[in-house]
């Protein structure tokens, strides 16, 4: 294995179940190219839904595995992505194919100076924004006491590169509804890929340069704006609002910028008919709102002179980042507790290591998937039993009726978490009481064997108890439902099967794994339902279904076969060769099938 300590077990960990059904996906499906390792770090590209593939890397040392995981697309849930989960796959699996390359300091040994000069001259004119960067490192550098040292203007980000990418996105979008392409959407992703590179210059401090570069991108676009009025520009302006208030809260703006700015805002949302409230309440509140101080330094809980702006919640997260960035911790907390933000106020807790309190509080949270992240964040900084206790919390939280309908589900997850830690930390009865809910909310085969295995000589119990469960809940989701038909079968109650997938008018594969299972206890019932299907299919000359409508006679032959009745299918079956004979697609498929 190249990466030391890194398994399955805890890459699961590192991402959502989701996330890692779709790494497992792209892993297996060869969307990972171009892997090489450099010292302590792995770089790849996966192939995802935009035309250039993403760029994954990842560190590691020794004694840890795994210490950081980036990914270019625009996933931000705070776990790991489907593309980072692919190449952590690929260097567990195929530790062969990784090619071994010099580090960047190995290469840069072997250039002079000029050719450095050369080399970062054309990298600083392909990405501009590696401006930011070489900015903060001449800064930091000037700062250092050297006799006679000359102070030089600050170099401002040259945001004409950003304009032309507008300008193409624009072209682009002409482009696609000139060629009647009207279902594509250039516009959006590629309108997210230049903003991100405001994030990023925000993320390392160069606030004023991105302030520069989004006024330039704003400008462009509403400029331009006539030439693609046409376009739903309400998602748009959500991305432009939540950027455009980050940005005005990370500068220090007088009052005449403010009130330029605030000039141009609305000259925009007359652009675009719409609204940058989150941008505008920004600009207005500022940081220096007598309001808003009170609450920093925790002498008011009162936030809001007024009624309380529908964008307040993400107002309060977004000055949240930027105070975590600044370190200013108290007025963190302040802030947080104020609005009511309160896993990112138990998360910074965690962060300071004041854990007593964060199980004090625990409980004040709302959802399943908010007790999970706290959960993982505690188990992170090794407070491993306070971990579990706050998950259990989570799982008492009363049960929605909805989670049963839907395959992505909170209580599911901190359910699955919960069992597997207990499991670590040497409590079967925890992870037996977590699994068995874990089962009811999103049955598996799986999960359910989990359940006999860890409830012994009480299996009988729980089994009576988790297939009431099954044969009672009115709705599933289409995942949960294969995962309740294999537990059906498994225990060879077919009658439970077959009132689960009976109402369905097609014949999915699920319905077919019953049919297949039912043809020895529950022939009549095959013969109905498949036959029915089949005529239908037939009969509306529907040839994209005629293989579904062929597997479903074969089963039916089956079926009579099975009652003894040959003769009876012997009959139907010339009928169908009188009736359908001239459908030529149909005859042969019937002919391969041997139905006679």
């Amino acid at each position: 294995m190249l990466i030391p300590h890194l398994d399955e077990k805890q890459l699961q960990q590192y991402a959502n179940q989701k996330s890692f059904g779709r790494g497992e996906d792209y892993y297996h499906g060869g969307a990972v190219t171009n892997i090489c390792q450099r010292g302590n770090w792995i770089y790849a590209e996966v192939e995802g839904s935009e035309y250039q593939p993403y760029h994954v890397s990842l560190a590691f040392d020794a004694k840890k595995g795994i210490t950081s995981a980036d990914c270019t697309c625009p996933y931000e849930f705070g776990d790991w992505c489907k593309h980072r989960v692919a190449v952590a796959l690929t260097c567990m699996h195929k530790p062969e194919i990784i090619q071994k390359l010099p580090t960047l300091t190995e290469q840069l040994d072997r250039l002079g100076f000029e050719e450095t000069k050369v080399l970062l001259e054309k990298l600083v004119e392909t990405r501009p924004e590696l401006w930011s960067e070489i900015d903060q490192f001449m800064n930091r550098t000037n700062q250092q006491p050297t006799a006679n040292r000359q102070s030089k203007p600050q170099i401002t980000i040259n945001t004409k590169p950003y304009r032309l990418q507008i300008q193409q996105m624009i072209r682009t979008v002409m482009r696609c509804w000139d060629d009647g392409m009207y279902e594509e959407d250039p516009f959006h992703d590629e309108l997210s890929e230049i903003l991100s590179k405001v994030q990023a210059l925000l993320d390392h401090g160069d606030n004023e340069n991105a302030l520069a570069v989004l006024t330039a991108i704003t400008e462009e676009i509403a400029q331009d704006w006539h030439l693609v009025d046409d376009y739903d520009s309400y998602g748009m302006m959500q991305e432009l609002d939540l950027i455009w208030a980050t940005t005005i809260l990370s500068n220090q703006l007088s009052a005449a910028e403010a009130v330029d700015l605030q000039v141009e805002l609305e000259s925009w949302q007359e652009v675009w008919s719409g609204s940058f409230e989150l941008s505008v309440v920004a600009l207005v509140q500022g940081w220096s709102d007598p309001l808003l101080n009170a609450v920093l330094q925790g002498t008011s809980a009162n936030m809001w002179k007024d009624e309380r702006p529908t964008c307040a919640d993400t107002l309060a997260q977004i000055r949240l980042k930027i105070l975590k960035r600044e370190e200013r911790y108290t007025e963190y907390l302040n802030l947080a507790s104020t609005e009511v933000q309160i896993q990112e106020y138990l998360m910074m807790l965690i962060h300071l290591d004041r854990i007593p309190e964060v199980m004090a509080d625990i409980d004040l949270l709302t959802e399943p998937s908010q007790v999970l992240t706290v959960a993982q964040a505690l188990q992170a900084s090794e407070h491993l039993d306070d971990a579990l206790k706050a998950a259990q919390i989570g799982l008492n939280f009363p049960a929605q009726e909805s989670e049963y309908l839907f395959s992505d589900n909170s209580r599911y997850e901190l359910a699955d978490w919960t069992s597997n830690l207990a499991l670590e930390l040497g409590n079967p009865e925890v992870a037996l009481m977590t699994r068995t809910i874990a089962v009811k909310i999103l049955p598996s085969l799986q999960g359910y064997l989990q359940v006999q295995e860890l409830a012994a000589e009480n299996w009988p119990t729980f089994q009576a108890e988790i297939l009431q469960q099954l044969r009672t809940t009115g709705h599933w989701s289409w995942r949960a439902r294969a995962g309740v038909v294999q537990i059906f079968l498994h225990e060879d109650t077919v009658d439970d099967a077959i009132r689960l997938v009976d109402k369905d008018s097609a014949v999915s594969k699920l319905t077919q794994q019953v049919m297949e299972a039912a043809i020895a206890s529950r022939p009549d019932w095959v013969i109905t339902k498949a036959v029915r299907y089949a005529e239908d299919v037939m009969n509306r000359s529907n040839a994209n279904h005629y293989s579904e409508a062929v597997d479903c006679l074969v089963k039916a032959r089956s079926a009579y076969l099975q009652s003894a009745r040959a003769a009876e299918w012997q009959k139907y079956h010339q009928g169908l060769l009188v009736a359908h004979g001239r459908k030529r697609k149909l005859m042969g498929l019937m002919a391969a099938a041997r139905l006679s």
